[in-house]
């Protein structure tokens, strides 16, 4: 009687073989597909959190002037990406998720605006088309600082 076999033979490691290149040309195609969903995902979630945070910016700045006190409304582009960019929100392609310019292959959004408007691009990047949106402060700023003192010289009691 022989020694026992150790090891695989080469039907073996062939039907190995190919079975692995069967699973690589199934799965990678959707792998492709899926970190492409993904990134793109990725891109309009901060198209849409931008905007969602210019509005919310607008309004408590507002709210923060009609108080008399100092509005936090950003008053340049730098500002505006300052404040978006405080999550560290980063682009598909890496780096800050939001910079002035939209850039279509690394996915970065474009944020363009001072204390009265600003204007969200979302860059064409693989399926997703281009768009901008321009969100603007519903009130005038300086009217509204000057309205803010009036009030609270108003409400100061008579001495």
């Amino acid at each position: 009687m022989e020694g026992m076999q150790k090891g695989f033979g080469l039907i073996e490691g062939m039907l190995a073989v190919t079975l692995t290149a069967v699973l690589i040309i199934v799965a990678l195609p959707a792998y492709q597909n899926y970190v492409k969903e993904a990134n793109m995902t990725k891109v309009n979630t901060s198209y849409e959190e931008a905007l969602r945070l210019a509005r919310i910016t607008f309004v408590k700045g507002d709210a923060q002037i009609a108080l008399g006190l100092t509005s936090t409304i950003p008053k340049d582009s730098a500002g505006w990406i300052a404040v978006l960019n405080s999550e560290s929100s980063l682009a598909p392609g890496g780096g800050s998720a939001y910079q002035e310019v939209a850039n279509s292959v690394t996915g970065v959004v474009g944020i363009q605006g001072d204390n009265s408007f600003v204007t969200i691009s979302r860059p064409e990047y693989w399926g997703l088309a281009e768009t901008s949106k321009t969100i603007r402060n519903s009130a005038d700023p300086v009217n509204n600082e000057l309205k803010a003192q009036e009030s609270v010289l108003e409400i100061t009691p008579d001495e």
